[in-house]
């Protein structure tokens, strides 16, 4: 539960912990094939960083994406974030060049936008979102059950851990299958790789699959014990 809550947490923010956890990022390298910035996005960008008037905008070092937000990094400055929505898309392509402004060399944009093995990804990524959702609120209502420590409590705890292992291990395969398509064909300047809060979903799949026969052996040992204890 509580590394579905990292999960959840990543790039909501600019504070420490939440810019340094992302489902997946994408690191801009080679420079040479970034043109230009687009002067409304530069301005905006600048006056969120608090850069002075004239000063020059550098385009930014990595871009991390969390569930609700993605998240541009500007050398040793602050990040800016995209506004923050449910079920947003794993789309780095609008959210370079639409979101951050930057036009890239002739032929990288349209490799991308016309490769058709990443054109359905995009929507896979939405579907994803709402499994993890899903899987992070199965997990918090079997631990709220759990607490209550009955057997016929516990038995309801362990069919929500099982729903939430089916929920995060579909999400997390999904994530995992993204991010590794993009590694695939990734090409100057696009250099993809996963971000922590997937694997923090993986541990999370691992431990909902443990929870599932610990807390029915847990309703078992319960029964018994109700069943053998005198009455008086």
């Amino acid at each position: 539960m509580i590394l579905m809550i990292f999960t959840n947490v990543g790039q909501l923010t600019t504070n420490i912990v939440a810019r340094n956890i992302s489902i997946a990022r994408v690191n801009l390298e080679n420079p040479n094939n970034l043109l230009s910035i687009a002067s409304d996005v530069a301005s905006d960008v600048a006056k969120a960083l608090g850069l002075a008037n004239g000063q020059t905008l550098s385009p930014p070092q990595q871009i991390k994406w969390g569930l609700y937000s993605h998240c541009a990094y500007y050398g040793n400055n602050k990040p800016v974030c995209t506004p923050r929505g449910f079920g947003q898309q794993f789309d780095p392509v609008k959210a370079l060049t639409t979101d951050m402004g930057l036009t890239f060399s002739s032929g990288v944009n349209s490799f991308y936008e016309n490769d058709k093995r990443i054109s359905n990804l995009h929507d896979k990524s939405v579907a994803a979102f709402y499994l993890v959702f899903l899987g992070t609120i199965f997990a918090g209502v079997a631990f709220l059950i759990t607490c209550l420590i009955h057997m016929s409590a516990l038995v309801i705890a362990a069919f929500f851990s099982f729903l939430s292992f089916a929920m995060l291990v579909c999400g997390a395969s999904i994530w995992t299958y993204i991010v590794h398509r993009f590694k695939d064909i990734a090409s100057a300047p696009y250099m993809f790789d996963y971000g922590n809060s997937l694997w923090f979903t993986w541990a999370s799949v691992g431990c909902t699959l443990f929870a599932i026969p610990a807390l029915a052996a847990s309703s078992l040992a319960s029964r018994r014990r109700y069943y053998e204890e005198p009455y008086y």
